[in-house]
């Protein structure tokens, strides 16, 4: 027997309930932002563009880090249309502000050769310090062309 989503969620703690729906608003916000405003307005609720360096290398990260993790990405799967990591990457950044934790949103393009063949792929990630927020190949695989740092 399944279980609803609306019983999985029932049994949520508060704390995660409420990351739950703040990450759900933000991502709508910042779904909406990278649709519908140009490049040069979204990037300014970002946060100073910082210097272009290469490998962030994933660690642990920190209970604060995960649970935002946790609801962007519970979260961005909910929606009736793909959320992509852009999006994503901006409303961790937004949550993580709101706690006061320092983060890098990082945009990243790979190569035809490197994506196997597939044309260039872009891709953005949110790094604290160094631990990545997401296991798939951040920073090797992708050239770093547009750093957001909060510090």
């Amino acid at each position: 027997m399944t279980v609803s989503k609306t019983a999985r969620f029932v049994e949520l703690s508060r704390k995660r309930k409420l990351a739950l729906i703040e990450a759900a608003a933000l991502l709508m916000a910042a779904w909406a932002a990278t649709r519908f405003l140009p490049y040069a307005w979204w990037t300014r609720l970002l946060g100073p563009a910082g210097t272009v360096q290469q490998a962030i290398r994933p660690q642990a990260g920190t209970p604060v880090s995960k649970i935002v993790s946790w609801a962007v990405r519970t979260a961005a799967r909910q929606f009736p249309w793909q959320v992509t990591c852009l999006p994503q990457a901006i409303a961790g950044r937004w949550m993580l502000a709101r706690r006061d934790v320092d983060s890098t949103l990082c945009i990243g393009v790979r190569s035809a050769r490197t994506a196997g063949g597939q044309g260039a792929q872009m891709h953005a990630w949110l790094a604290i310090e160094d631990w990545v927020s997401e296991e798939r190949g951040a920073g090797d695989d992708y050239r770093i062309i547009a750093r957001f740092t909060t510090t």
